[in-house]
């Protein structure tokens, strides 16, 4: 049912059932319940009432975020944690959406990112497009170099099999580039086309802004933004430039 009031965008209709499952709980003497969903016995009402899951939790969430009511849906994940209900992937995912119309939200976005590490919560290519989607916005270049870093090192430690796709390294490269790291951006051009992705015109835009700064401080290298196909030391070149500025 709450489920579907969040796609109707009936967020009111949403938080109002997910109050009245917080405070009494939902009496069910079927067998319909959601696999997900937290059963309790009730021994004063002789039946069983159900709890709000990480389902409902992330329903209410989105209702909230149709409505662009995004410090509401903020507090909506903070009860779930607060209510010992273990957010997943989806929830995470729901929750940077809404992240990514907040002012100032990349420590938020950073602090639930390093959350889901710890609790092995599996990312997936939302989860990192969003993210550093977050980070170019508020112009984190660090923290949006930080996730890909993350991707790589986790791809090659056989943990997923996330492959980051041109939103990602759009997002990583604008954040360099607003940032003025117009060597990094040049570095994940290079990367990019080794690994075989398409730039498209965001792309192509990002690194022109660089380009013109890297001529106007007197620099003749124009190798560092050739179209051409570039050697598996780039990969190494950003982390080794990561690595050195990272806070």
């Amino acid at each position: 049912l709450i489920n579907a009031h969040a796609k109707s965008h009936n967020w009111q209709g949403a938080l109002r059932l997910l109050k009245d499952m917080r405070r009494n709980g939902t009496n069910s003497d079927n067998n319909n319940n959601s696999p997900n969903t937290i059963i309790a016995n009730n021994n004063n009402e002789g039946g069983s009432r159900l709890l709000p899951d990480v389902v409902t939790f992330t329903s209410v969430m989105a209702a909230l975020q149709s409505v662009n009511h995004s410090a509401h849906a903020i507090q909506i994940f903070k009860q779930m944690r607060s209510d010992r209900v273990q957010p997943n992937t989806l929830a995470y995912n729901t929750l940077f959406g809404v992240l990514r119309n907040v002012k100032y939200a990349w420590k938020l976005a950073h602090h639930n990112f390093i959350k889901m590490k710890k609790q092995n919560v599996p990312r997936d290519v939302m989860s990192v497009s969003r993210l550093t989607g977050i980070f170019e916005k508020c112009v984190q270049w660090h923290l949006a170099l930080d996730v890909l870093h993350d991707l790589y090192d986790s791809h090659q430690g056989k943990q997923t099999d996330i492959e980051p796709n041109v939103r990602v390294f759009n997002n990583v490269i604008g954040a360099c580039t607003k940032a003025r790291r117009d060597d990094l951006a040049a570095a994940l051009f290079r990367k990019m086309q080794t690994e075989g992705i398409t730039p498209n015109d965001f792309t192509y835009r990002c690194l022109e802004d660089s380009k013109r700064r890297w001529f106007s401080r007197g620099t003749r290298d124009s190798n560092k933004f050739s179209t051409s196909s570039s050697t598996g030391a780039n990969q190494s070149n950003v982390k080794r430039e990561y690595r050195g500025n990272n806070r």
